[in-house]
């Protein structure tokens, strides 16, 4: 579930409705980045200055642990 949070009604009516309307698109950008993502590392594509390095995936290792950390903890 996405909460579409209005603390203190920060936010009006149509505010909160187009943003609700954003949690899919959102959602979508996300899901064809990590895509992109999935794809560039099976393809062991370079970066665009030089190859990547171990010490290169252990940082989007990293990254991508932290980001889903979220869910565990």
């Amino acid at each position: 579930m996405i909460d579409n949070p209005n603390k203190n009604n920060f936010f009006n009516k149509v505010e909160m409705d187009e943003r609700e309307k954003f949690i899919p698109i959102l959602k979508a950008r996300i899901l064809l980045k990590i895509k992109d993502l999935d794809t560039k590392i099976q393809n062991e594509e370079p970066f665009p200055e030089d190859n990547i390095t171990i010490e290169d995936l252990m940082n989007i290792d990293d990254q991508l642990e932290e980001i889903l950390n979220n869910w565990y903890y």
